[in-house]
């Protein structure tokens, strides 16, 4: 690995954890110039004559794109293809792809889904294109200036059963047991949270209590937010573990689940009980009256 930009301390971190074999395959890629891949519109692609060859000669296909996605030999200039502005056609790294495995194994009959998080469009239009035909996305960024971007795609890729709307996801709290289907970019927005570049600094575990706190106030919004737990619990073991072994794994999911039961069924219901049962002991027991002004004098 050349790459100067990459610290030794993470080489190294690299090695332990991939082995000689993968680490120089791992290397060799970071070394090489990114991948440039597209995912064809099965909307518009038929129509259009489209293939992943017809753009720059093809360098085969993304083996989890349901044919759909193809490698491209280099990246041409997007912006002056017609039919890449007609929405044929959506460039999108291979990895994020994946996602339309995982769809079209389990989803198979219409559904409602809600694309949390959707801007700028790669997940939601990828999304709509893996529904079963009945379906209706939703799909929701919380930015106004991302939603006009998103609201751009979906309309380029050209499907009728398709939401647009620029929310909080504490306003879906009023559709409760509405949607079928939840996609939203936790595991990505808490690693953000955890700030990588500091992670393995000294007391960088002073960010766990920022993410506490914040996850704190969102309880008072909607209890989704626990969702996030174990996401957060996994994201702190894989940067923090300089081995990542099955057993860890285990643990780590244990701990997830423990942390996401005590928080949900004590700290959330019982923090409410003893605030009452304050309330009633300064109240019934002391004799306060039941308003105390802060500023009020006693004699």
């Amino acid at each position: 690995m050349t790459r100067s930009d990459i610290s030794q301390e993470f080489k190294d971190y690299a090695l332990r954890l991939l082995g000689t074999e993968r680490y120089a395959r791992f290397a060799q890629a970071l070394d090489e110039e990114p991948s440039v891949s597209v995912r064809l519109n099965p909307f518009k692609s038929l129509w259009a004559g489209l293939s992943t060859e017809y753009l720059n000669g093809g360098d085969g296909p993304v083996p989890w794109a349901s044919g759909e996605g193809g490698y491209l030999s280099e990246r041409p200039p997007f912006t002056f293809d017609p039919l890449f502005h007609a929405g044929a056609y959506y460039v999108q790294e291979a990895a994020s792809m994946f996602l339309g495995q995982v769809l079209c194994r389990y989803v198979t009959r219409p559904v409602i889904a809600l694309d949390l998080c959707a801007a700028p469009g790669g997940k939601s239009t990828h999304i709509r294109s893996c529904l079963p035909e009945g379906s209706l996305l939703v799909a929701n960024e919380p930015v106004k200036a991302r939603a006009q971007v998103l609201l751009e795609n979906l309309t380029k890729w050209g499907h009728p059963d398709v939401v647009v709307t620029n929310s909080y996801p504490r306003d879906f709290a009023r559709l409760p047991a509405f949607f079928d289907l939840l996609v939203t970019d936790v595991p990505c927005s808490g690693e953000g949270m955890f700030r990588k570049e500091e992670a393995d600094q000294p007391h960088s575990s002073r960010w766990i209590v920022l993410i506490a706190y914040m996850m704190g106030l969102s309880i008072g919004v909607h209890i989704l937010n626990l969702l996030t737990i174990p996401a957060l619990v996994f994201i702190y073991y894989f940067r923090t573990t300089e081995k990542v072994t099955f057993k860890g794994i285990v643990y780590a999911t244990l701990i997830a689940g423990a942390i996401l039961l005590f928080v949900n069924n004590i700290i959330i219901p019982y923090t409410v009980y003893v605030g009452a049962m304050l309330d009633l002991f300064f109240v019934n027991t002391l004799g306060l009256p039941v308003k105390v002004e802060s500023n009020q004098r006693w004699a």
